[in-house]
């Protein structure tokens, strides 16, 4: 089983040691770029495990029943009088009723309303996510056209924009790689 970290660590050791071997690594290397990428989604929490979750339990309240309860009590009273006084009669009635729902919204397990919203949100982090990758491949390119020019001098400036680079790829995916 691999490490996760094992592209970025591997760039961090070749670069620490890019005195001794003549060629590091690329900065555009596929694995490097896919890892690195994965973690600057992930930072961002621009990943699709998200989604799924909220859709999976937008289908599964489909199954919780709503309840609703009524009690209700009612108090009658009537009275009835005849032409004879002695025949007069007076009754009273008193009752209790209890009234309990349970609705479910079964055709929300096939289609929940709310899986529409959710479209929206997943088409919002999937443009979020290109512009992402977008920045990350732009940083990476520029970094390795600095690897290419490399060695330079303490005095030359790329160094100090290869410090910068490195500071923001380190912002984007969480992974600090030593110069």
């Amino acid at each position: 089983m691999r490490h996760p970290l094992t592209p970025a660590l591997m760039l961090s050791i070749a670069l620490c040691a890019s005195d001794l071997c003549a060629d590091p690594p690329s900065w555009l290397d596929r694995a490097l770029v896919s890892d690195l990428a994965r973690r600057a989604a992930r930072r961002a929490h621009l990943d699709d495990d998200e989604t799924r979750s909220l859709t999976a339990r937008a289908r599964a309240a489909a199954w919780v029943p709503r309840i609703s309860t009524r009690v209700a009590r009612g108090f009658t009273a009537s009275s009835t009088q005849y032409l004879l006084p002695e025949s007069d009669r007076v009754g009273t009635n008193d009752s209790l009723a209890f009234d309990v729902q349970l609705t479910f919204s079964l055709d929300h397990a096939v289609f929940a309303p709310q899986e529409l919203d959710i479209l929206r949100l997943r088409a919002q982090q999937a443009a979020q996510r290109r512009a992402l990758d977008g920045e990350l491949l732009d940083l990476l390119a520029r970094l390795e056209g600095i690897r290419r020019a490399s060695p330079l001098p303490a005095d030359d400036p790329r160094v100090v924009q290869r410090l910068r680079l490195l500071a923001e790829l380190e912002q984007l995916t969480g992974v600090t790689l030593t110069p």
